[in-house]
């Protein structure tokens, strides 16, 4: 299979498997954000995360950290000497302490690590404080070098429209900041997820290649991909995304809930404890009472999904994902 074969393309498959099928240095550069192994969490809070389409998401820690590497170690031979990886990742606190992944990384060639300021999550832990940015790892090769200046705090806002439903994705701004940072041609994503590394190539008018295992999104990949044109801002199709309602006009505590609400449910890359309505009422300066109006308001309006479990309450907003307070 020639190389033009497997460019501009979503390939179906097991990234090791796939990847061991390229020629050395194929490729100038790899922009990819991994599973997170999140389901094994075990630090102060717990979230209700089920994994990804076809992947359990709760690998043994040390199998986790050898399966990275040796996909790590396929991506370093597919980048010539002047190509980098760009590998996004989360800083997580397990058992007490902070895994950093540094033993995923141990021999790379780190040259930096650049900080994703997300802005956007609520977790209340007592452990620590809010987590509101990830990490993205930038392993290059001696050559490589920059064709334009930028800082190492990247503030791209993760909301809603960075999140198709029940698949996890970053917004389409994180790997394009990397790829207009580059003169890199040919980029590749061995963990393509919804293809916002393709459609961030294609914007800038780069080639591709993708490899993705869940059939599932692969399709919605590839249907990201032939929305987006060169040169332009990606467009949602009505297929993909759950269309979410217009906002009616609702009163200031309700608006506030809905905003609140929407910031917590995204933050679904770090552990939260669930939130009690007197946590929200703090946060929001109001009481549990104008909670519970602000609540039914929002019900009423078909903005917002409840259901009751004790104390607790599973909430959910159209297009988003269910969060437990």
């Amino acid at each position: 299979m020639s190389l033009a074969q497997w460019l501009d393309q979503i390939h179906n498959g097991d990234c090791l498997e796939v990847m061991r099928q390229l020629p050395d240095g194929c490729v100038d550069l790899v922009f990819t954000s991994p599973p997170y192994n999140m389901r094994t969490g075990n630090g102060n809070g717990k979230r209700d995360w089920e994994g990804y389409d076809g992947h359990a998401d709760n690998m043994p820690y040390p199998k986790y950290v050898k399966w990275q590497r040796d996909c790590l170690a396929e991506m370093m031979r597919l980048i010539p000497a002047t190509g980098a990886i760009f590998y996004n990742h989360c800083h997580r606190v397990q058992c007490g302490l902070l895994q950093s992944h540094l033993d995923i990384l141990a021999g790379l060639p780190l040259r930096q690590v650049i900080i994703w300021h997300r802005s956007g999550g609520i977790n209340h832990n007592p452990g620590y404080f809010l987590p509101d940015y990830e990490v993205v790892y930038l392993i290059a090769k001696p050559e490589f070098r920059l064709t334009n200046g930028d800082n190492s705090v990247w503030r791209i806002h993760q909301d809603s429209a960075s999140w198709i439903p029940e698949i996890p994705t970053f917004p389409v701004e994180l790997p394009l900041r990397a790829i207009r940072a580059t003169s890199a041609q040919v980029i590749l994503d061995p963990f393509m997820g919804s293809g916002s590394t393709a459609v961030a190539a294609k914007i800038e008018g780069r080639r591709y290649i993708g490899i993705e295992q869940s059939p599932r999104y692969c399709a919605v990949a590839r249907e990201r991909v032939e929305a987006s044109r060169p040169g332009e801002n990606l467009p949602i199709p009505p297929s993909v995304y759950e269309q979410v309602p217009a906002l009616p006009s609702l009163g200031k505590s309700a608006a506030l809930l809905y905003e609140y609400l929407k910031s917590a449910i995204t933050d679904l890359e770090t552990d939260s404890a669930p939130l009690t309505r007197p946590q929200i009422a703090s946060d929001l300066d109001c009481t549990t009472k104008t909670i519970q109006r602000a609540t039914k308001e929002l019900e009423s309006a078909g903005l917002l999904q409840v259901m009751y479990h004790g104390r607790w309450c599973s909430y959910r907003l159209p297009g988003m994902s269910t969060h437990r307070f």
